[in-house]
């Protein structure tokens, strides 16, 4: 692991992708492999060159990169991790109760508690994460392979915006050049809608919209709901 030049969130999120956690009696691990495993042969340079969004054309799916979206959202908070983490120490119980437990010891309120694998998320890892009313997160990563087990220790960050984890960003480029010469046309996302790079919003921007239209059309492409050029495969810059 390069760490010269890594800022300490990038190399606690690191270590959080790649902890080893363990076997879950319900993984089919053995077959498609556990998070951790794949992650294990990764450096943290790999992580930081990989792009931030990937798009599969054939399926539609679009996959954001776990590692950018939480260095981007998190700081990690050294000192109460510590903290949390003696508290925690000779406590019996799991950790997203302990996590529930730690905010009244506090006395902070839990703002929410949230698993992305409950919701539309388009993230490449599933997290699971508590977020306080003092700005602080208590994040976990799913490292395994079945989603009921297989989760980090928590760590402590804080973050900017009660919602940052919620919004996923991602961006999708069509291989063709527009007409103004400004270059690929780009349709963005907060996880929640597609918007187009004047600013532009509209269903017909959506993935999903995308591959309607391809279907209707009988195409053996994705088309580009701005200039019907393909959209790009795979990464993304």
């Amino acid at each position: 692991m390069d760490t010269m030049n890594a800022t300490r969130t990038e190399s606690v999120i690191f270590e959080m992708l790649t902890e080893n956690t363990g076997a879950h009696l319900l993984d089919s691990g053995g077959a498609y492999g556990r998070n951790h495993e794949r992650n294990s042969i990764k450096s943290l340079d790999d992580f930081r060159n990989e792009a931030r969004t990937t798009f599969d054309i054939k399926w539609g799916d679009v996959s954001v990169s776990i590692f950018h979206h939480l260095v981007d959202a998190l700081h990690y908070e050294s000192e109460e991790d510590s903290y949390f983490h003696a508290w925690a120490k000779d406590k019996d119980d799991y950790w997203l109760q302990l996590v529930e437990d730690y905010a009244e010891f506090r006395g902070w309120t839990v703002a929410f508690s949230e698993n992305s694998y409950n919701r539309d998320s388009n993230l490449s890892q599933v997290i699971q994460y508590t977020v306080y009313s003092s700005g602080l997160v208590a994040l976990q990563v799913h490292g395994g392979c079945d989603v009921r087990g297989g989760y980090t220790a928590p760590r402590i960050f804080s973050i900017d915006d009660t919602y940052d984890l919620l919004m996923e960003n991602a961006t999708i480029y069509c291989t063709g050049d527009a007409v103004d010469s400004t270059g690929p046309h780009a349709f963005s996302s907060d996880g929640s809608e597609w918007i187009a790079e004047d600013g532009g919003y509209s269903r017909e921007y959506s993935p999903y919209a995308m591959s309607q239209r391809r279907d209707l059309l009988k195409l053996d492409y994705l088309p580009c709901p701005i200039c019907g050029a393909p959209m790009k495969d795979g990464a993304q810059v």
